[in-house]
């Protein structure tokens, strides 16, 4: 009777180890633009919620379960990239930058987003110029006085004063 819960036993282990078994996978995230590592891209395993940010070199360490297909690679501002796994232990991957342009777009105080055409109201706008012409380093007080109806108050003088 022992021999044969000692088999058991290790069977059940052994099963345990092939269900729980997962695969060290490492490597750099960089950018096409300078080459250099992108510091808290993404690395994720579709489908499930494993995934990892890259340090300061770009670099990045993961445990990806043993029957996983496919990594994720992004980062604001940069096109997706998604890689097979299948054998490869070590990525070195380059993400591209993906410009696109911004259209007007309008959040209303209920934070829908419409385009500017499409409000059935007047709504205002402040331009990028608006703000680089007063020079003010500050951009909370820069739009102070830009758009009716907008109250900026500072909290204090000096270091440490906000907006």
């Amino acid at each position: 009777m022992r021999k044969f819960t000692l088999i058991i036993a290790v069977l059940f282990f052994t099963g345990l180890q092939s269900v729980f078994a997962q695969k060290l996978v490492s490597g750099t995230v960089k950018s096409a633009e300078d080459g250099l590592g992108i510091i808290g891209a993404t690395v994720v395993v579709p489908g499930t919620t494993i995934g990892t940010t890259t340090d300061a070199n770009g670099a990045f360490t993961l445990n990806v379960p043993a029957d996983a297909q496919q990594l994720s690679f992004s980062y604001v501002g940069m096109k997706t990239v998604e890689l097979a796994i299948g054998t490869q232990t070590v990525f070195i991957v380059t993400l591209e930058p993906d410009v696109m342009a911004l259209q007007d777009v309008i959040v209303t105080a209920f934070g829908i987003s419409r385009q500017t055409k499409s409000l059935t109201y007047a709504a205002q706008s402040v331009t990028t110029d608006a703000l680089t012409e007063a020079r003010n380093p500050n951009v909370m007080s820069g739009l102070s006085g830009k758009v009716s109806g907008m109250l900026i108050t500072q909290t204090g003088q000096g270091v440490g004063g906000g907006t």
